[in-house]
């Protein structure tokens, strides 16, 4: 047990880790004392070898004992070697993805210095982080533990940051592309509309489409400042400029109906029908002046405001 702890604390030494004399003594110190019982048993006459088998038993005991502690004490060791290690490898994997999705965000028109300055945070730490793992110390792999949870939390928020501004950007350009299939929709079918019923105004569904492209335009520069705050407005402006859209395709579907009655109202007030209505009119009047005698008190008055009203 004393060789393998040895073998143990030599590799460890070649992988870097410094400040293990202070177990190497104990350890060579057990060797020591291991070696004396073994002398004192080798030393003891046969009428004394009962008595010294009993003591030298306790003292090996005893060994064995402080033995397997130190043994738990250098496992401990190589394991927050090798931890650091791999938390080390993992962090800078971390970083180097979060730096990654950074600049495609960057590409697709993100722009915020918070995030920055927390990857250049990151960087900074990850590099403060390495330097104390090199050390490789007792005392440094110790700490390590508590630094790696705080550059965690860090690399957690910085990730967090990503995820909103990454929400936002597709967000608003999937919002930038409703609006505007929105409005081309609704103004494909109001040319459709003009050309089908040409005497049919369709001005205030016009003027609407024309705010939403300017609510889509106005977004579309927000969207293109790339900050934060600047996402959240473009995302409103296209909400607002495709529930505009939605409302005309909504009043354009009513147009037909509206042209069908026009046409009715045209019918009805056609140059035609008050003519045959006028003769009508006459007529009746001229049958009333033969029998004045049988017209009623108003009837002149009814026929007079009739011929007004036509």
């Amino acid at each position: 047990e004393q060789q393998r702890l040895v073998a143990v604390l030599d590799s460890e030494r070649e992988s870097g880790t410094r400040g293990l004399e202070g177990l190497r003594q104990q350890v060579h110190e057990m060797s020591a004392a291991l070696d004396a019982a073994e002398q004192r048993l080798r030393d003891a006459h046969d009428e004394e070898l009962p008595q010294v088998l009993e003591q030298q038993g306790n003292v090996a005991a005893t060994i064995g004992a402080t033995l397997q502690q130190l043994d738990e004490r250098v496992q401990q060791v190589v394991a927050q070697r090798q931890a650091a290690e791999q938390k080390l490898k993992r962090a800078f994997s971390a970083v180097q993805l979060l730096a990654e999705r950074w600049e495609g965000m960057r590409a697709r028109g993100a722009k915020d210095l918070k995030v920055s300055h927390q990857l250049h945070g990151l960087n900074t730490r990850i590099r403060a982080l390495e330097s104390q793992a090199k050390m490789q110390t007792i005392e440094s792999l110790q700490s390590l533990a508590s630094s790696f949870e705080g550059f965690e939390r860090e690399l957690q928020v910085t990730d967090a940051r990503l995820d909103l501004l990454d929400g936002l950007l597709t967000g608003g350009y999937e919002g930038l592309q409703r609006a505007n299939d929105a409005i081309a929709r609704a103004d494909h079918r109001l040319l459709e509309l003009q050309r089908e019923h040409p005497n049919v105004s369709a001005d205030e569904a016009a003027a609407v489409l024309e705010a939403a492209r300017a609510h889509v335009g106005q977004a579309e520069q927000e969207f293109a400042r790339g900050t934060e705050d600047e996402l959240v407005r473009a995302a409103a402006m296209a909400n607002a400029a495709e529930g505009q859209a939605q409302k005309v395709a909504q009043v354009l579907e009513g147009l037909p109906k509206r042209a069908r009655q026009i046409r009715e109202l045209c019918d009805a007030i056609a140059p035609s029908v008050l003519a045959d209505r006028t003769r009508s009119l006459d007529d009746l009047a001229t049958l009333m002046a033969e029998y004045p005698q049988h017209w009623e008190d108003g009837l002149v008055d009814q026929v007079t405001h009739a011929r007004a009203l036509l």
